[in-house]
């Protein structure tokens, strides 16, 4: 039997109590997307005390339960098809379940993506690959080579390997901390250093965030905000949450203008997602 209008509307009213309480409590930054890659890196940490198991269990756990069936972890675009995100951190978690000895057939699966998809993904983006593609993929590629996850390279594919180190070097000529805030960074700088600081900041994050962390923290107030109507936009609930998401978005619009440069280009690019 179809539910009623009636019902549904009861549903959608109950729905829309929990999720705007939220907005209003210490669990508003339930409505951000974790970054698998970030989320990766926490979990690469050890135990200070205890070498052979994570710092941050939830991280790690989170990683084996959230690889896509087709076998990468990623963000993907309209289709399930993945982003260029896929490779990095779908390199990134192969590497970290064989460091912790766990997701023997999550491995094979992401190296049969990999296998599959690495040379296709990179011909069709070679000539504009984001700065952060060119600095974090051939690190990743290292990691996953050293930790035994060895891939074969065609000669067409050394060539754009050679290609993207040769850019990743120019954009580390002119890096001006643009990592800061960064989860995997700052992880990855913890692992070399064992800096207090380091540890204290993604300890902080994973008190907030204790399974999947996003891709920086802290994260802004209007991203957040963005984020909980995008996931209302995807239930489908755009009709019954008409007025609230056109108050977020016009207090987004006018708080545009305290923001200039990357933050105001994300917000606007965030935004034109709902027009």
């Amino acid at each position: 039997m179809k539910p009623s209008l009636a019902s549904i509307l009861v549903l959608a009213s109950k729905l829309k109590e929990d999720i705007l309480s939220k907005t209003k409590s210490e669990h508003l930054q339930s409505f951000v997307s974790p970054s698998a890659y970030d989320t990766a890196w926490l979990a690469m940490i050890p135990h200070p005390l205890e070498h052979d198991t994570p710092l941050f269990k939830g991280c790690l756990e989170w990683l084996v339960d959230n690889q896509k069936e087709e076998g990468y972890w990623g963000e993907f675009v309209y289709g399930d098809f993945p982003t260029i995100d896929a490779l990095p951190a779908t390199l990134a978690c192969m590497v970290v379940l064989q460091k912790w000895g766990l997701g023997a057939q999550n491995i094979e699966k992401g190296l049969k993506f990999i296998h599959a998809n690495m040379v296709d993904m990179l011909h069709d983006q070679h000539d504009h690959l984001p700065r952060w593609f060119t600095i974090v993929f051939p690190a990743t590629v290292e990691l996953a080579e050293s930790s035994g996850l060895k891939h074969k390279f065609c000669d067409h594919m050394k060539s754009m390997m050679s290609d993207i180190s040769d850019q990743r070097r120019q954009v580390l000529v002119i890096e001006d901390g643009s990592l800061f805030q960064s989860p995997s960074a700052t992880a990855q700088a913890y692992i070399s250093t064992q800096n207090h600081k380091c540890l204290k900041y993604l300890t902080s994050l994973v008190e907030k965030y204790p399974n999947g962390v996003p891709q920086k923290y802290p994260v802004d107030e209007e991203l957040v905000e963005l984020s909980m109507v995008d996931q209302v936009q995807k239930l489908g609930l755009y009709e019954y949450f008409a007025e609230e998401i056109d108050n977020i978005l016009r207090k987004i619009y006018s708080a545009i203008q305290r923001y200039s440069g990357g933050v105001l280009l994300t917000i606007c690019l965030n935004l034109s997602m709902f027009y």
